[in-house]
């Protein structure tokens, strides 16, 4: 599992069993019917360093900041989620 793929199956929501989550990943991402263990995901996992996903966070919040061509109200920005159809 390279880099890219543990971020993206890191950023995916597990809802279901590891092992049967990176069965479904490697199968839909990759096409291959076998994929990791959840011994080797996890190896893989400690060799992540904690300053990628604070660097990602970083770089999505300047990208999501920076851009000023919004309407506010009140001076503030608002977001909202429709959590009942969130994960969907």
């Amino acid at each position: 599992m390279d880099f890219q793929d543990l971020i993206r199956f890191e950023l995916n929501f597990v809802k279901k069993t590891l092992q049967i989550e990176l069965d479904s990943f490697f199968k839909t991402i990759k096409g291959a019917e076998s994929g990791i263990s959840k011994q080797g995901y996890s190896q893989a996992r400690q060799k992540i360093s904690p300053t990628a996903f604070i660097t990602m966070a970083d770089s999505i919040i300047s990208w999501y900041y920076g851009d000023d061509d919004f309407k506010t109200f009140n001076g503030y920005r608002l977001s909202a989620i429709d959590w009942l159809n969130f994960g969907n």
